[in-house]
């Protein structure tokens, strides 16, 4: 599988390398025509060929080949990106982690093969691979990466904090519970509920873990009451009865303050508190656990608990990069997450930080 971005750019390539110094190129309109491509997938890969100085662009002529052209060629270095069945590669949580993985490996002559993954459906055949990086895998998956990593193949986890022996760099996400529980308690809140807790997901397990150490510590009641489990199949669809438990915890149990687990069930959230007639940020406190999305409605009343993707994927790449030249054996990296929207006045606990 390859991104449309980096099938519009190697189209682009083509057309340059088989082109005379000064040719004019396909507008984007034409890209997009040609791709069935929204403009800002075809402005990426024309952002990044700005970038490599293989093209130029005249205002209001169109788009050229520059003068002095470097020919592309590639290698049998392969490197595997695995990402979760469903997942979407230019979405906002995969497409920044992807996009440094190629912009550290790109010039380097390895070639990237972009992979979806669901458990117990498909065979991945992982020998003579370069290296492997794994993003977002669910608990499921573990024993397979454990199977690859024990087999010598250099590879390493994404935004999965790993317990065992397998290289990963990932978002703390303990501490981005603890950071939002912190928040919602400061605003002076004692019914809080937890949003979008997932079976065999270690990212949402953990952030529930940093979120109860905070409410334990602070004397505030923890009832599974105020718990909102999830179950998300393959195509990342919620369940039905993620929507009916939430509406009850909201009717019944009034909570005025939520941390949402993830931008996935923030849509959700927000349609199930409209139709209670709540208003978040004057009703009803949310704090997410992903940057909020352009366009969302009461974005500006909604805080935030950023995790550092670019970094993740910088970091990441750079490791790989040290691992199969033989500079370094592994990589256990945790990010802190950024305080986001409305956060930046509250100051975290490091007793409960370490714990």
């Amino acid at each position: 599988m390859i991104l449309l971005y980096q099938k519009v750019k190697n189209y682009l390539i083509e057309k340059i390398e088989s082109s005379n110094p000064g040719d004019k190129l396909p507008s984007e309109n034409e890209l997009c025509q040609q791709f069935n491509v929204s403009r800002i997938t075809v402005q990426r890969a024309i952002k990044d060929l700005l970038e490599e100085k293989l093209i130029l662009r005249k205002k209001g002529k169109g788009t050229f080949v520059v003068p002095s052209i470097i020919k592309h060629t590639s290698t049998a270095k392969t490197i595997k990106i695995i990402f979760p069945a469903g997942g979407d590669p230019e979405d906002d949580f995969l497409f920044p982690i992807i996009r440094c993985l190629l912009d550290q490996f790109g010039s380097n002559g390895f070639e990237f093969s972009l992979m979806p993954w669901e458990q117990g459906k498909q065979k991945i055949d992982f020998s003579g691979c370069s290296g492997v990086f794994w993003i977002a895998p669910n608990k499921k998956d573990f024993n397979k990466i454990e199977e690859i990593s024990l087999k010598g193949i250099p590879l390493i986890v994404i935004n999965r904090v790993m317990e065992n022996f397998v290289n990963f760099v990932s978002t703390d996400h303990y501490k981005a519970g603890l950071m939002g529980a912190e928040y919602l308690i400061s605003k002076g809140h004692t019914n809080i509920g937890f949003v979008g807790l997932i079976k065999d997901n270690t990212c949402s397990s953990q952030m529930y873990r940093g979120y109860c150490n905070v409410i334990e510590n602070s004397h505030v009641k923890i009832s599974s009451h105020f718990t909102v489990s999830a179950f998300i199949n393959s195509k990342l669809e919620i369940n039905q009865s993620f929507h009916k438990q939430l509406s009850e915890m909201l009717e019944r149990y009034k909570p005025t303050g939520l941390f949402v687990a993830g931008e996935l069930f923030l849509s959700s959230v927000l349609k199930i508190v409209e139709k209670k007639n709540l208003v978040p940020g004057r009703d009803i406190d949310i704090v997410l656990s992903d940057e909020v999305p352009e366009g969302t409605p009461y974005k500006e009343n909604i805080a935030c608990i950023i995790q550092p993707l670019r970094e993740i994927g910088d970091i990441a790449a750079r490791a790989m990069k040290q691992i199969i030249n033989g500079e370094k054996k592994t990589i256990r990296v945790k990010l802190s997450p950024i305080k986001g929207r409305n956060m930046s006045s509250i100051h975290f606990s490091n007793e409960l930080e370490r714990r």
